[in-house]
């Protein structure tokens, strides 16, 4: 069963996440970004997932890379491509959802020690599927 996303917001660019990792140097799965432009911003109807260190954490969003979105990235984005990580959306409690650029891997990023923690792929083969 395919999950549903609400309050998706259409990229005004349609290639602006292609032409931010060409800027940056960066590669990015063809995968991940095709569920990024599709979901660009929204919010999934199943929100659970795990890491390898906590259970039940609740993914609010995706990051939008729209400029002028509430919810948008671009202007952090490179301090998170500074760190190996690019940022996808965000978790309840502030922490980031990113892929780590090195290993392709999703990771959860806490906001106030920058700690990694690998998401859990097989238990949350629905909420991930496409982003990874």
């Amino acid at each position: 069963m395919a999950i549903t996303w609400k309050y998706v917001k259409p990229l005004k660019h349609p290639n602006a996440i292609e032409v931010m990792c060409n800027n940056r140097g960066i590669h990015i799965p063809a995968k991940t970004i095709n569920a990024l432009k599709t979901h660009n911003g929204g919010r999934p109807a199943d929100k659970s997932f795990d890491t390898v260190c906590e259970t039940d954490y609740v993914f609010s969003s995706l990051y939008s890379f729209n400029q002028d979105d509430p919810n948008s990235i671009i202007k952090d984005l490179d301090l998170y491509i500074e760190r190996g990580l690019f940022p996808i959306g965000i978790e309840a409690g502030g922490n980031a959802v990113c892929l780590e650029l090195e290993s392709n891997r999703l990771v959860l990023v806490n906001h106030e020690n920058e700690k990694r923690e690998p998401i859990i792929l097989e238990s949350n083969a629905e909420l991930f599927s496409e982003l990874a």
